[in-house]
């Protein structure tokens, strides 16, 4: 089999017509060349050059072979090239799924800041919900996943980065609570809550601690997402639970926080996000680098890994 080496040595030969320049312009030994050349001609049975008092005079063979054999080692260059700014992270196709929560301001975000340094970076990115999420990353059709972990899908198909997020309560300014405040279940008692669908675990979490604390618990809004509540916490209309990145998003949102406080609120089994990575597709370095990027933006913002995170699926 002809190797890329021997064509390398050949053009050289071809371009400068003696052993000893073309074997300094390959940084090769002009024997090195010479066994490379004869090598060449032996597996091809041909003769490509005339060899007289130490001159090397190319046959039409080697003319006829010249002109293949450049075509070949240009794409040979360009792939190389390409291979190493694939590398280098610099190149390539990357698809994102990503639950609502995230996807309006706080994903586009990080995504703008990372294409921005990766001009042929091309992102398809999609908002979906996160049962759609984990179906999309299972089928191996996206290289990452933002979304809620599900206990109901099988998950041999991909990997789950699970985080457990601080909450938050957003309410009105106008309820007439300090920004400094520590907000209490027995607080909420009657206050009209916005938010997610009622059998949601945050949802349920909410009510079950009012209830726990004597109070009554009262939902006027159920809602798909919860970014959206806040929208209705604006018009002081109630008052919502969300997450840290959600709270994140709707900051990015709006240039400042207009009517609505954010203020600390645990519940037991906390607020949980998951970074879904396919199995089975191969993962390239920049998926891996944007995963790094949303890895280290949910910690900044409160996130701690949560061990054994596959178990949740």
């Amino acid at each position: 089999m002809i190797t890329l080496q021997q064509l390398r040595f050949f053009n050289a030969v071809m371009k400068f017509g003696s052993l000893s320049q073309a074997a300094e312009s390959v940084n090769r030994t002009q024997p090195a060349v010479s066994t490379g050349i004869k090598t060449l001609e032996d597996m091809l049975d041909l003769k490509l050059f005339e060899r007289s008092g130490g001159k090397l005079t190319p046959t039409a063979e080697a003319h006829f072979l010249l002109e293949r054999s450049l075509d070949l080692i240009n794409h040979l260059d360009v792939t190389e090239e390409l291979l190493t700014t694939v590398r280098k992270g610099t190149v390539g196709d990357l698809r994102v799924a990503c639950l609502p929560s995230a996807a309006q301001y706080l994903m586009p975000e990080l995504l703008a800041s990372y294409v921005a340094e990766r001009p042929e970076v091309k992102i398809s990115f999609m908002t979906r919900t996160s049962a759609t999420i984990h179906e999309l990353i299972a089928s191996q059709q996206y290289d990452l996943g933002l979304a809620e972990p599900r206990r109901d899908i099988a998950g041999e198909s991909y990997f789950i980065e699970e985080y457990k997020l601080p909450g938050f309560l957003a309410i009105n300014k106008h309820q007439g609570f300090e920004a400094s405040a520590i907000i209490t279940p027995e607080d909420l008692d009657q206050l009209p809550f916005v938010g997610l669908y009622g059998d949601h675990y945050t949802t349920k979490q909410i009510r079950d601690i009012v209830e726990q604390h004597g109070g009554r618990f009262f939902q006027r809004i159920e809602l798909q997402t919860a970014i959206s509540s806040l929208l209705f916490v604006e018009k002081n209309l109630g008052y919502s639970f969300v997450d840290s990145l959600t709270m994140s998003s709707y900051q990015l949102m709006k240039s400042s926080q207009g009517n609505v406080d954010f203020y600390p609120f645990s519940i037991e089994h906390g607020v949980r996000i998951a970074i879904l990575i396919p199995k089975f597709k191969l993962q390239s370095i920049l998926a891996t680098s944007l995963r790094d990027i949303v890895r280290n933006a949910i910690i900044s913002m409160g996130g701690e890994r949560v061990a054994d995170a596959e178990d949740m699926v």
